[in-house]
This record gives structure tokens, sequence and C-alpha cells, in this order.
């Protein structure tokens, strides 16, 4: 059975004032009538029962997330005591899937992406599970590049070497970290590269293979967890050896460095609205070029982005601006800057102002 686990462990600091410790991104509503996390959920309708959907986070967002999506069984959210990255949240997903059903086949995906083309990412879920018939396949997903963004990761295709349900497999090549803008522009003209999606797919017991031959620490530190899932003990033991384990993303320790991949072209309407500067990604502009989640009036601007879902922002004579207001804050900045907005969180952890945090 093909299983789907949600890593939802992120704080989503580039989304201040909206995004707070205790309401990740995750659980906030950028798009549409749904949270990222319960539309992330929604999309697996059809394709990976209820009872396969696992949800990985921190303990201070676990009930949050329970109560956005009670669909999802209480025993299958996952807590981690602490974050260690990717890596080691997705062997401990494994462990706990391959616990249930030693054959089973899953895929890993970040809680707070967006896709417009839900059709077009069950079709690709079902490709995936079918491919991963063949013991041994690891499967990564690569987003056809619309600009040279220095904000991605990049995954390089080879030739094609099967096609499975209409969409086209292919070797891959290698993987490209986060480029500098030339770099990006060089990684289009290309051809053949793709933005890394964070997206991906492998049974259980292969991926944990894969853990004990490029992250043995990481093998070696889970190995008093996977006894003793389902009992009494797993909470202190957990406890006790998460801490200690490397902290490592999925992409640099396991999968740059896996001899044989495939990957699988993923045209589904993808954004990973990494900052607010994104929303136009996924809201409707109006005719100023402006989009607005929430009451807005707009006076001779243009080109702004406006996130105020309980009060009216009004603007005269203004362009390109990104303006966030909510119950006891309000950002004002330019778009070009939003990335810097999680300097803002830092500064406010540095004064101590936990209450906006």
């Amino acid at each position: 059975m093909f299983h789907a686990v949600i890593m939802a462990g992120g704080t989503g600091t580039r989304f201040w004032p909206a995004s707070r410790a205790a309401r990740p991104k995750q659980l906030i509503r950028l798009s549409g009538e749904r949270t990222l996390i319960q539309a992330t959920v929604e999309r697996l309708e059809g394709v990976v029962p209820r009872e396969n959907i696992w949800i990985v986070t921190s303990r201070s967002h676990a009930a949050a997330l329970s109560a956005q999506v009670p669909e999802v069984p209480a025993e299958n959210v996952i807590i981690e005591p602490c974050g260690r990255n990717t890596a080691p949240c997705t062997a401990l997903a494994a462990l706990h899937i391959a616990w249930r059903d030693p054959a089973a086949e899953m895929i890993c995906m970040p809680a707070d992406h967006v896709v417009s083309d839900a059709q077009a990412w069950r079709d690709l879920l079902l490709a995936a599970s079918a491919l991963l018939k063949t013991p041994g396949r690891i499967l990564v997903f690569g987003i056809p590049p619309t600009r040279p963004e220095t904000g991605f990761g990049y995954v390089r295709f080879g030739p094609q070497i099967e096609e499975c349900n209409g969409i086209p497999v292919h070797e891959v090549e290698g993987f490209t970290e986060k480029p500098e803008l030339d770099r990006a522009r060089a990684l289009i003209e290309a051809g053949n590269c793709y933005w890394n999606s964070g997206l991906a797919a492998w049974s259980a017991e292969t991926f944990l293979d894969a853990v004990r031959t490029h992250l043995p620490e990481l093998s070696r530190g889970l190995e008093p967890v996977r006894p003793v899932i389902g009992t009494d003990s797993y909470d202190e033991v957990l406890t006790r050896v998460y801490p200690d384990l490397p902290s490592v993303s999925l992409d640099y320790g396991i999968l740059e460095k896996v001899p044989s991949i495939l990957g699988l072209p993923a045209s589904m309407g993808w954004s990973d609205v990494g900052s607010w500067s994104a929303l136009p990604e996924v809201l409707q502009a109006h005719e100023d070029s402006s989009v607005s989640l929430g009451d807005s009036l707009r006076q001779d601007s243009s080109g702004c982005v406006i996130y105020s879902p309980d009060h009216l922002v009004a603007t005269v004579g203004v362009q390109d601006l990104i303006i966030v207001a909510t119950d006891d804050a309000v950002l004002v900045c330019h778009k070009d800057r939003a990335q810097d907005v999680k300097k803002v969180v830092e500064e406010l952890r540095r004064r101590g102002r936990t209450d906006l945090l």
C-alpha cells in the first residue's frame, strides 16, 4: 500500500506576522478556503487511504494540526522531540511505516506547498506507486522552471528511459544546490534542468537501506527506536536518542549520494510559496496587478501584496509593497525584500519580544 508522509515541522519565519511559533505557515490560509496543511491532505484523496497518511511535526504544533485535519488518524501524527532536518524526520516516518507494513511504498512531501492542478498531482502519485513495484527504486519529481530562480535547488534529468501512465521517466544525472543568478540562467538554458520540488518516493525499506549506507550515524542513532515502536517505551527512547541525531537534509544526506535515481517531470501548477512575494503565483491578480487576501481598497496603487483577513487595508499611490496586517502587528516592506522578513523575526527574538513570535 502507498503511504504519504507530510513533513510539517517548519515555522515559516518569512511569513511573519501571520505565521508565528504556535501557528506556522502550514496552518494559515494563503490561497483558497483551506489552510496549506488541509489542502495538502485533501490532494491525497482517492490515491492514498487516510490510514496511510502520516504527519511529522513538533509537539507544539501537533494539536493544532490534528484539529485542522481530523481525518488523519491521531496515531499517524509523529512528534519529533526536536527539529533535526528532513533526513531524520523521513527516517523516523519510514521506521513507523515499515513497522506497520514492511512492503510499503512511501512518498514524502512538504506540508506548505501549493498545487493548483490536483488531477495532475494524483496522476503523478499513481505513476510513482506503479514504478515502485520494481524493488530498490528511488524517485524524485522535477518542476519545469519558469524563470532562473536562485532560491530553489535544481535536478538535472538525463535521457528518458521509460514511460508510466503517460508520464516520462528519466535517469537523474545530478543535483545543484541553490545557485547564483548566472548559474541559474545557465541551468535553464540547458533545457534538462528542473526545480527540485522537495518530493521523493521509495519503499520504506529501500530508504532505510539508503540511510544505513549513506548516513550510518543516523541509522545507528535510530536503532533503539525501531524495536519500541508501538510500545510504552517509545516516547522515552525517542526523546533520549533524537536530539543526538545528525541534523542533515534529505537532499544532501541521501539523494545527492545515491548512485541511481529516477526523475519524473511534475507539471502540476506547483509553488513552494516561499515568501510573501510568491502570493501572486497562487492568487488571482486584480486589474492593478495587486493580489490580496482579505479586504483592501487600492487607490493609484499597483503590484502590491496585501494580506489582511480581519481589517481593511487602504493604499494610496504606492507600488510593489507587501502589507500584512494582523491583530497585533503590521508588516510593510518592498516586494524585493520579502526574503528579509525573517530578519524581523530574528530582531524580535533578540529583543525578547516573545509575545510577537
